[in-house]
């Protein structure tokens, strides 16, 4: 079983929903091609997926619910895996400004040692969760909230300066930490005003 613990700044009940806008799976699950929803009943809804990762494949999924609280998953049918399944379990944030979304997900695919797919499928979640946080956002907007405001454009940082030596006509002006002193010559290691 692989894990992922994602903050999203966005209420249980909106991250639930985007979890349950089953069509909308490509826009944030990776290597989803398309996802149909076939039969719904209650909180239970089994959906049909086609993924393109190494191969395409199509599978189906039952997912099952607790409206903003956790949703599961499991393989109904498909060849090509042995196993998949898991949970999506949303939980305010301790300041309450946001979700901390906890994904588990247990994959096993056929004829294909299981070490070698760990790897991939990790990657894979952690791309998810920060794809959904994306989609989260822009789910909102649809809504009606506001939309995300952009990031701030950075300035680039002036160099400070500690010390600034400027030749005039007849004298010197220096600048040392936010003082500045004229002298009229430099002999040795004195100043002379």
């Amino acid at each position: 079983m692989i894990s992922n613990t994602m903050y999203i700044p966005a209420s249980r009940e909106r991250v639930f929903s985007a979890l349950t806008a089953y069509p909308s799976y490509p826009e944030w699950v990776p290597n989803c091609e398309h996802c149909t929803v076939l039969s719904s009943s209650g909180s239970s809804t089994i959906v049909e997926m086609v993924m393109n990762a190494t191969r395409r494949i199509r599978i189906r999924v039952r997912f099952d619910g607790v409206t903003g609280q956790a949703l599961q998953f499991e393989l109904v049918s498909g060849k090509e895996l042995k196993r998949y399944s898991g949970t999506y379990r949303l939980v305010t944030a301790e300041d309450g400004s946001g979700t901390v979304l906890f994904s588990d997900v247990d994959l096993e695919v056929a004829s294909v040692p299981r070490f070698l797919t760990d790897g991939p499928a990790k990657k894979a979640l952690d791309k998810g969760a920060v794809s959904l946080k994306k989609f989260v956002e822009k789910f909102a907007w649809a809504e009606g909230s506001a939309p995300p405001l952009p990031p701030r454009p950075r300035t680039p940082l002036r160099a400070r300066r500690l010390l600034q030596i400027v030749k005039l006509k007849q004298n010197y002006r220096f600048w040392f930490m936010g003082q500045s002193i004229t002298v009229k010559s430099i002999g040795g290691d004195a100043f002379h005003d």
